[in-house]
């Protein structure tokens, strides 16, 4: 299942941003904790979820793993 699809399922029409965000505190993980979680850095995270950015395909996986529940 690709991200796109899974928020949607999950959290219907949002932007990028919003649905990173809206699945972290559903996973009541703080950004911190995301980014331990993915390698992902807290400012990029921080970017995504404010400015919906789209990162590039390797953490877009990595977010849609973490999220998933898949990589704890």
């Amino acid at each position: 299942m690709n991200l796109q699809n899974f928020f949607e399922r999950r959290y219907g029409k949002m932007t990028f941003g919003e649905k990173v965000k809206a699945a972290r505190l559903a996973l009541n993980l703080s950004q911190a904790e995301l980014s331990k979680m993915t390698g992902i850095s807290e400012r990029s995270l921080y970017t995504y979820e404010q400015t919906g950015t789209i990162p590039r395909m390797s953490n877009v996986n990595k977010l849609a793993q973490a999220l998933n529940g898949r990589k704890r």
